[in-house]
């Protein structure tokens, strides 16, 4: 059972770091290919994909060519693998509000 669980924990935290690197990468205007030196594109496309899981090393590697302490983008990979997510109801919902 505990097996299980902690399967499931490294594939929920596998899902929190590709969308921590996506969303860092993309608010900061980076491209995948503007982050060659720091990782191959095919390499950061299956991080991004949950496909691959990067070393320390590498997310440091990663952090330091988004101009990011390692601290900080573990700060935020952190706060996403523990948000809960919203409420059913909330995620059916029509975002403009109307029906």
């Amino acid at each position: 059972m505990a097996t299980s669980s902690l399967f499931e924990d490294v594939a929920l935290l596998k899902q929190a770091l590709a969308a921590v690197v996506r969303a860092l990468r993309e608010s900061l205007g980076f491209t995948q290919e503007n982050l060659a030196h720091a990782a191959s594109r095919t390499y950061l496309s299956r991080i991004e994909n949950a496909d691959s899981n990067p070393t320390i090393e590498k997310f440091a590697e990663l952090a330091e060519a988004l101009g990011l302490s390692l601290c900080r983008s573990w700060r935020s990979l952190y706060r996403h693998a523990t948000r809960p997510p919203p409420p059913m109801s909330s995620r059916l919902r029509p975002k403009n509000g109307g029906a």
